[in-house]
C-alpha cells in the first residue's frame, strides 16, 4: 500500500477545505480521502445517492485515475490537486461541453490568479503552460431518460508532482511547480478554483455561455493553430478555426474543406 506523505503546511482535510473556502455551494459538502481508486466514481455513488450540487470529492492519491479515452492520470501521493465536484446544471445532456468549459476556464483562470503562469485551454479539456499539459478536466454524465440527471466534473493538476521523472510524460507533461520554480500550496489554488469556477456555473445556469465561451476562446491554444487531429484510424491536417457551442471542433484541412470533429485527440506538435 502507498503511503500519502506530505509537508504539515500542505495537509488537505474536510476541516481545512471548509476553512479555505470562499463559496455558498461548491465544495461544500467535501469528502476527503487519503486515498481511492478514482475521486469521479465516489463523486457518481454520492450524486446517485442525492448529493447536492456541488458537492466535492477529493483525495491525495489516486491509485486508478483515469483520463479523457479511458487514459490512466499518473500523480504521486500528497503532490497535486485530484478531485471531481458533483453539478446539476440547467442543461441538455448534448450541451455538456459546457461544463467543461466552464470547468476549464475556472482552472486556467485560477491558476493564472495564483501562480502568475500563462495558463492556456487545449480542446477540448487541457489546461497546458509552454505548450505542455499541467490539467486535464474529464465530465461525465448521469442520464435519466432524456434529462441531465448530474455531471461529475473531474479535475487532475500537476501542482507539485515531477512529470519528467516518467519517460512517457517527459515531453509532453509539466507542473505548476516545474513552470513556477516553486513549491506551491495546494488549498489556496483550490480555494479560488472553486470560487471562480462557482461564478462561472452561476452564469452558464443563467443562460450567459455566450459570454463564458467568449473568455474560453480568448484562452484557447488550439484555434487559428495549424493542428493534426486523431480520431481512431484517421488522421487529418489543417488549421483550426472554431469550437461551436456544444464543444465540436471546427477545422479548415489542406484542402480547404471544413471538418468537424467531435472528439480526438489534437497534437500541437505541428509545422509552422
Amino acid at each position: 500500500m502507498t503511503t500519502v506523505q506530505q509537508a504539515s503546511s500542505d495537509l488537505i482535510t474536510a476541516g481545512l477545505i471548509h476553512k479555505e473556502l470562499r463559496t455558498d455551494r461548491l465544495g461544500r459538502p467535501a469528502t476527503y480521502l487519503p486515498s481511492t481508486p478514482s475521486t469521479s466514481t465516489i463523486a457518481h455513488a454520492l450524486a446517485r445517492e442525492g448529493a447536492p450540487d456541488g458537492a466535492l470529492v477529493i483525495t491525495d492519491h489516486q491509485t486508478r485515475g483515469r483520463g479523457r479515452l479511458e487514459r490512466t492520470w499518473i500523480s504521486p501521493p500528497g503532490q497535486d490537486l485530484l478531485f471531481s465536484l458533483v453539478l446539476r446544471p440547467s442543461l441538455s445532456p448534448d450541451r455538456a461541453f459546457q461544463v467543461t468549459a466552464a470547468a476549464s476556464l475556472a482552472v486556467a483562470h485560477a491558476i493564472r490568479r495564483e501562480t502568475g503562469l500563462d495558463a492556456l485551454i487545449k480542446w477540448p479539456n487541457d489546461i497546458y503552460i509552454r505548450e505542455r499539459k499541467a490539467s486535464g478536466i474529464l465530465t461525465e454524465l448521469g442520464i435519466c431518460g432524456d434529462q441531465l440527471a448530474y455531471a461529475v466534473a473531474g479535475i487532475g493538476i500537476n501542482v507539485n508532482s515531477d512529470p519528467s521523472q516518467h519517460p512517457e510524460l517527459r515531453e509532453t507533461a509539466t507542473s505548476l511547480k516545474r513552470e513556477a520554480g516553486r513549491t506551491l500550496a495546494r488549498l489556496p489554488l483550490l480555494a479560488a478554483i472553486l470560487e471562480i469556477l462557482e461564478q462561472f456555473y452561476g452564469r452558464l445556469n443563467g443562460g450567459e455561455f455566450r459570454a463564458l465561451k467568449t473568455m474560453w476562446d480568448a484562452l484557447s491554444l488550439t484555434t487559428g493553430r495549424q493542428i493534426i487531429i486523431a480520431t481512431g484510424e484517421k488522421v487529418c491536417e489543417g488549421i483550426a478555426e472554431s469550437v461551436d457551442d456544444d464543444g465540436t471542433l471546427i477545422m479548415r484541412d489542406l484542402n480547404g474543406s471544413k471538418c468537424r470533429f467531435v472528439c480526438g485527440d489534437v497534437s500541437l506538435a505541428l509545422r509552422e
